[in-house]
């Protein structure tokens, strides 16, 4: 049964990104080395930089939702630079999907940012019946999370890692990509 500080999230239906950010900041506490990650890749990677955050979900995600076409999320990251007439960025990209880091990498170049070493290269959730290290897979999505978190903007497909990622940092700006 929830404690009784959490009694009033406990009967609501939804929480705010506010309220979210509230128990995240009591509740979780991340391990040093996983800190010391993140604030490495922020160090080495963010500074002098605006970042977008940028996830796409893939693979599995069209059994939840539908899926959004390669070409939808890139639009619309160009709509947004070129909106906010950007010159000077970087895009943090989190995904599953090793053919969307590669075409990414082409339309972007030198300009795009990942953090996580597994993918999926054929199309098959990562995280289902892998024979890849599950903690790392863990850890990765973890940290990937929370670097979005720390982006200027952050333009998403439908999904749980990058929702949380707003309760890490519920004043930043989100585009959901449908």
């Amino acid at each position: 049964f929830p404690s009784h500080d959490m009694f009033p999230y406990f009967f609501q239906r939804e929480l705010s990104r506010n309220q979210a950010y509230q128990l995240c900041e009591k509740y979780i506490k991340l391990k040093p080395h996983i800190q010391a990650k993140i604030d490495h890749f922020i160090c080495q990677n963010f500074a002098d930089n605006s970042v977008i955050g940028n996830h796409y979900r893939g693979t599995d995600k069209a059994t939840e939702s539908p899926r959004v076409a390669y070409e939808e999320m890139i639009s619309s990251l160009q709509t947004y630079i070129k909106l906010n007439k950007m010159t000077e960025y970087k895009i943090f990209l989190a995904t599953d999907e090793q053919q969307f880091v590669n075409l990414m990498k082409r339309t972007f170049r030198n300009r795009v940012l990942t953090y996580s070493t597994i993918y999926s290269t054929a199309g098959e959730p990562i995280h289902i019946d892998t024979k890849d290290n599950k903690y790392l897979l863990g850890e990765e999505a973890l940290i990937d999370c929370l670097l979005l978190s720390k982006c200027k903007v952050l333009i998403r497909t439908n999904s749980n890692l990058s929702l949380w990622s707003t309760y890490f940092n519920p004043k930043i700006p989100v585009i959901l990509v449908q």
